[in-house]
């Protein structure tokens, strides 16, 4: 019995001597992961490629001929095409994080020429996405 108890508190003593026990999440990456490194960077500008506001399959894509319909037949969206009236609305969550890369992007770790195509890059998504609004808005008038 005394070997039982002399074991528990050999095996508590080494577990309480273990003070470096807090890990970070690998799921979680921290800034400097993000942005000091180039693959951090080309992460980040890969998630651009699945953003909402950009065409992903046929579907959508049908919808343009929609806009032509609009321009020949003036009721038509009131008929179910689609239009700034029956759209689900904008959201802006794809602007925000193709801005946030772009305020971010300035760690001196990675080389300035490498920043500068990342950069370049998110600053196409943007004007893509500001593309796309003044498009729907134009074409919401006619």
């Amino acid at each position: 019995m005394k070997t039982l108890y002399t074991g528990i508190l050999l095996a508590g003593l080494a577990f309480t001597s273990c003070t470096k026990l807090e890990q970070l999440p690998q799921s979680t990456a921290s800034q400097s992961a993000v942005f000091g490194t180039e693959n951090g960077l080309k992460l980040y500008t890969n998630s651009f490629y699945g953003m909402e506001f950009l065409p992903k399959n046929s579907i959508r894509l049908d919808a343009m001929t929609d806009y032509l319909a609009i321009k020949a037949v003036p009721d038509f969206i009131r008929q179910g095409g689609f239009g700034a009236n029956n759209s689900s609305g904008w959201t802006w969550r794809d602007l925000r994080n193709i801005n946030y890369f772009i305020e971010k992007n300035n760690d001196p770790a990675v080389p300035e020429n490498i920043r500068n195509n990342y950069m370049g890059i998110a600053r196409y998504f943007r004007a893509y996405f500001y593309l796309e609004r003044v498009i729907y808005h134009k074409l919401s008038k006619h």
